[in-house]
């Protein structure tokens, strides 16, 4: 052949195993003029070498968003494949290595002449449509009756026309990796018929390869055979659909306790109105009695406090990286021991720390790398005013080794009844005396001052002993505090200087800086 008619393509530089390819470094075609001693016919290279470029390629678009949708097209392997006769035996003969699918969606119909001109590959099903046709239907049905060779099911339609995807999931798949059922948007009606329920023959009770499940307003008391067979998940997603008084605590920890392999777990709950909470239960006798998740790395809840307490008090996850709980309804004791406790059974420490407070609400985030403070893996949202002091308490081992302490205050007042507010703030800093840096808002730098002085007396120089600077956030229309803030700590600066521990006292973005040194 010659160079300009042969579509095998021929490779203009040298291109190292592992190095980043985009199509516009793909050849598809010899460029005439190119010395020929720097020319290699595509069809001419080893086949290892072919396929460590085939996978830098992928990997390159794998940096990309809808990896998967790209991939799996004419803008991925497809193009490949159609270079040349012994590239399509290359890249057909590597389905394992290449990441080779078949994506099934309602916009690639024609797929299904595949089915009968290619090897058997693995499939991908993917409809998560807003809205579905007879058509589409037919195709997905049709493509998941592949059941041998299917690796991934996404389905978001109404709950109410499933029936008939259910009874085609009621059979075994051997080598389903990751499964998606949703409703088609996010508000969830909380009708019957929009509500999930897996029949006892579903995947046939047998998932032995699913690493990823995602069901959302699923009835729990369906899940126990599925849960029970699909012990090799790793990430499990669900929202439950709870009525009346039902609490899903055990029968979902009877259910974990198979999954040992699980690293991340995402759990919101759905109940019905006017539910009735029972009290919160008694801590487990001793650590043998919780379940063990020695992998769990990722717990996100969001749901009523109460409903977290089985959960925490039933589980061990010493390997914890990141937990984000958003809880609602009201709670007459401090809401959350178990969840604090839980907390302090992992191995985490903390190094930064922010409350954030609202009108009827306190957030709390803490973590221990470099990120932004509003990006921390720990992050509690509780809708009610709790003691500080307490909090402080539940949490002592991981808050202290605490360096950075970052207080917003969002709306005022934020009184805890029956607390004075700088006590508050004194019993919580007693918990964190490795503490360098307060960065506070104007709002609430007058009480955190005033937490120095105990009732008024000379400043506390065992209270935060580490302090180094303090940092005053000024919000619009606070100036007037400015002056008031300073003399506040000024007691503070002063004493700490006679003991030569200097205490820089700062309002960022401001001329003036006020420091003991």
């Amino acid at each position: 052949m010659t160079g300009g008619t042969d579509r095998c393509s021929v490779l203009h530089r040298p291109v190292r195993p592992g190095q980043g390819l985009s199509m516009s470094t793909m050849p598809t075609r010899s460029t005439a003029g190119t010395p020929l001693e720097n020319r290699a016919r595509g069809d001419e290279l080893p086949e290892n070498v072919l396929l460590d470029i085939f996978d830098a390629y992928r990997q390159d678009i794998e940096l990309r968003p809808a990896y998967e949708d790209v991939w799996n097209s004419r803008d991925g392997w497809f193009k490949l494949a159609h270079v040349c006769r012994s590239w399509r035996q290359v890249v057909l003969s590597s389905p394992s290595r290449l990441h080779l699918h078949l994506l099934f969606t309602p916009h690639r119909s024609s797929m299904a002449i595949m089915l009968n001109s290619l090897p058997p590959l693995p499939i991908l099903i993917d409809y998560c449509v807003a809205s579905w046709t007879e058509k589409d239907d037919i195709f997905a049905l049709a493509a998941i009756r592949h059941h041998s060779r299917v690796r991934g099911i996404a389905l978001r339609r109404p709950y109410k026309d499933m029936a008939k995807f259910l009874g085609a999931l009621s059979c075994p798949f051997p080598g389903l990796e990751s499964l998606e059922i949703c409703p088609p948007n996010k508000t969830y009606s909380r009708c019957h018929d929009h509500e999930l329920i897996l029949p006892a023959t579903f995947l046939s009770g047998s998932a032995p390869c699913l690493r990823q499940l995602t069901l959302r307003e699923v009835v729990p008391e369906c899940l126990s055979p599925l849960l029970s067979s699909a012990t090799g998940l790793s990430e499990l997603t669900l929202t439950l659909r709870v009525a009346y008084t039902a609490l899903p605590g055990a029968s979902l920890i009877a259910n974990l306790q198979r999954l040992s392999n699980l690293r991340r777990l995402e759990l919101s709950l759905d109940y019905w109105p006017n539910t009735r909470y029972p009290e919160p239960p008694e801590p487990p006798a001793s650590a043998g009695d919780a379940v063990l998740l020695s992998k769990l790395t990722h717990l996100i809840f969001t749901g009523h406090i109460l409903y977290l307490q089985p959960l925490v008090v039933g589980l061990a996850a010493p390997s914890l990286q990141h937990l984000d709980a958003t809880l609602c309804g009201q709670s007459h004791c401090f809401p959350i021991p178990h969840l604090c406790k839980f907390i302090c059974d992992t191995e985490c420490q903390f190094t930064v720390v922010r409350l954030t407070l609202r009108y009827s609400k306190l957030t709390f985030c803490a973590g221990a790398g470099s990120q932004s403070i509003d990006d921390q893996p720990f992050k509690i949202t509780i809708p009610k005013r709790v003691p500080l002091e307490q909090l402080g308490q539940e949490l002592s081992r991981p808050l202290s080794t605490v360096e950075e302490l970052v207080i917003t205050w969002e709306t005022e007042p934020w009184i805890t009844e029956g607390f004075n507010q700088a006590d508050q703030w004194s019993g919580f800093c007693c918990y964190v005396p490795q503490v360098k840096t307060v960065r506070i808002s104007a709002k609430v730098a007058l009480d955190v001052a005033h937490s120095f002085l105990p009732d008024d007396r000379e400043p506390a120089l065992d209270f935060l002993p580490a302090l180094e600077r303090v940092e005053v956030f000024s919000v619009a229309g606070m100036d007037h505090l400015h002056k008031p803030i300073c003399d506040a700590f000024e007691p503070l600066i002063v004493a700490r200087q006679r003991v030569g521990r200097s205490i820089r006292l700062s309002w960022p973005n401001s001329a003036l800086v006020v420091s003991s040194t």
